[in-house]
């Protein structure tokens, strides 16, 4: 895709106004001294350590440190295609002036960011700097690696109910379609303790486009059960009490955009064996009790027991209609029964 996108920016910017002669002309005067571009970016960078870091941000180092690495070549591609393609059209209908071309380079960039209103509100405001700068004279290179920096702090650093994971487009759409469509699907089933069944079954048609099989649905059953199992284990693990016992022994917490098999050794296996400790069969309330009795040495009391829901939770209702949503055209070609549990979202 990313190929493809280049390919079509090649030809869309071989035909642009100007593209046999030498580059457009810059603003009178040069951009805005080194000093001063990278004076606004430290400030930039330490505002958002300042807000970030008390609200989470930047919690995961390896991931800060690869956007870092690898975002600014995707900023070259989409400044390359941006300012290269309709930028000489922009500042030709503009002409003599180039604001009104800066402007409507970085609504273009924000609107290609919808419906996710915070980041099209940042993009909007990030594009009018780098458009800016452009036609001043900053080279693509500074530009890429600004992009690259300030897109870091965006994502790694802002809270996900501002940024919603930076998803745009129908990727985002679905995402907050989610809720609603889980709850109106429970909505239509009867009250039982565990309808994983019967919520596939009636998503199945209008997702699939064809009604479930049985043998699908028991796939389905048996690896949400094993998720719901894991999911106890590891929240026991990753306990107080559990990392007393064990001298701190204890793996790192995990919130629930991750999946639990991305524990470092040895704690996917731990988890494993513990779900499979006892017979699938075997009532939730045994389970909950083996967990307690191997992992923490001790017997739980009732109230403990009920603490822990056999049912699955909204969240963890969406999580499967996420699975089934990722998976429907493989789905649609041929009945999916080779499911492993690794493939559902870790839930919360």
């Amino acid at each position: 895709m990313a190929v493809a996108t280049a390919g079509l920016g090649l030809l869309l910017w071989r035909g642009r106004p100007g593209a046999g002669s030498a580059t457009t002309a810059a603003l009178p005067g040069s951009p805005r001294s080194g000093r001063r571009w990278l004076a606004g970016h430290a400030i930039v960078l330490a505002v958002a350590l300042a807000v970030g870091l008390p609200l989470g941000g930047f919690a995961n180092p390896p991931a800060v440190a690869l956007s870092l690495l690898l975002y600014p070549l995707y900023a070259a591609l989409q400044l390359l295609l941006l300012l290269r393609v309709p930028w000489p059209w922009l500042e030709a209908a503009s002409a003599p002036r180039r604001g009104p071309a800066v402007a409507a380079a970085a609504l273009l960039f924000g609107l290609v960011h919808w419906p996710n209103p915070a980041v099209m509100a940042m993009t909007t405001a990030g594009m009018a700097l780098w458009a800016a700068e452009h036609a001043r004279g900053r080279s693509l290179a500074a530009l890429a690696a600004s992009m690259g920096l300030l897109a870091t702090l965006a994502a790694q650093g802002l809270p996900d109910p501002v940024t919603h994971h930076m998803r745009v487009g129908p990727q985002l759409v679905q995402a907050r379609a989610l809720p609603d469509l889980t709850a109106r699907t429970l909505a239509t089933l009867p009250p039982t303790a565990a309808p994983i069944g019967p919520f596939l079954d009636a998503l199945y048609p209008s997702v699939v486009g064809r009604p479930a099989t049985r043998q699908e649905l028991r796939r389905w059953t048996t690896v949400a059960a094993h998720e719901q199992r894991c999911f106890l284990a590891w929240q026991i693990l990753t306990s107080r009490e559990y990392g007393r016992r064990h001298q701190g022994l204890a793996p790192p917490a995990m919130d629930g955009s991750h999946y639990w098999t991305a524990l470092a050794a040895p704690w996917p296996g731990l988890i494993r064996g513990q779900a499979a400790a006892v017979a699938a069969d075997a009532p939730w309330a045994a389970y909950v009790e083996s967990c307690y009795v191997r992992l923490l040495g001790r017997r739980p009391d009732p109230a403990e027991v009920a603490a822990w829901p056999a049912a699955l939770g909204p969240l963890q209702y969406q999580g499967l209609l996420q699975a089934l949503l990722d998976r429907r055209r493989d789905l649609a070609a041929a009945p999916f029964d080779t499911l492993a549990s690794e493939a559902l979202r870790f839930w919360r």
